[in-house]
């Protein structure tokens, strides 16, 4: 997977090439993008508060809409549902511990740890996220840096692939002359 530059000036005009794959792109994708300067990990020593509150106020974020193919149209980040579904499994292992815990107490026990384990690994997957292909990698105030994309996107990309304009007649426009014929 490469990486591209890709100036805020130009995000409209991506070349036709899937982002994800490098095959014709069919269709667009609306994105968005969050970025925050790494050194704001640091915070997380200073505690949950103050971590949080620099990563809230050094937060940028782009919405682009990225050339996809059909296969990819409709491709997601597979992290929310993994963390719901996880969510959801540690609910119901709590409650089915919950209910065993009185009858059979060794058994109800291993269920009610069971449901924390799953619900740290729910939790985690939902702190560090599970690799969704295309991610920033820097958000400046005229670009955006995306990592994980195709080889073929990056490459029409870094030739300047701009989108084909219709040229101005300089009177009246070619969708609106069949009113005004004679």
């Amino acid at each position: 997977m490469a990486s591209v530059k890709i100036r805020l000036t130009d995000a409209r005009n991506l070349p036709p090439i899937c982002s994800s794959c490098g095959q014709p792109a069919t269709a667009g994708k609306k994105d968005t993008y969050a970025w925050n300067p790494s050194w704001v990990t640091l915070f997380i020593f200073a505690g949950l508060l103050p971590w949080a509150v620099f990563m809230y106020f050094t937060r940028r974020t782009v919405t682009l809409t990225m050339p996809v193919c059909a296969s990819h149209i409709r491709q997601g980040r597979p992290g929310p549902k993994f963390v719901i579904c996880g969510f959801i499994l540690a609910a119901v292992l709590g409650v089915i511990g919950c209910f065993l815990d009185e009858p059979y107490k060794d058994l109800g026990d291993t269920v009610l740890m069971s449901a924390v384990g799953v619900l740290l690994l729910a939790g985690l997957v939902a702190f560090f996220g599970i690799g969704s292909g295309i991610t920033a990698e820097e958000i400046g105030d005229e670009s955006i840096t995306l990592k994980g994309v195709s080889e073929e996107f990056a490459a029409a990309v870094n030739t300047g692939y701009r989108t084909p304009r219709v040229a101005s007649t300089g009177g009246i426009e070619l969708a609106t002359a069949k009113f005004f014929r004679t």
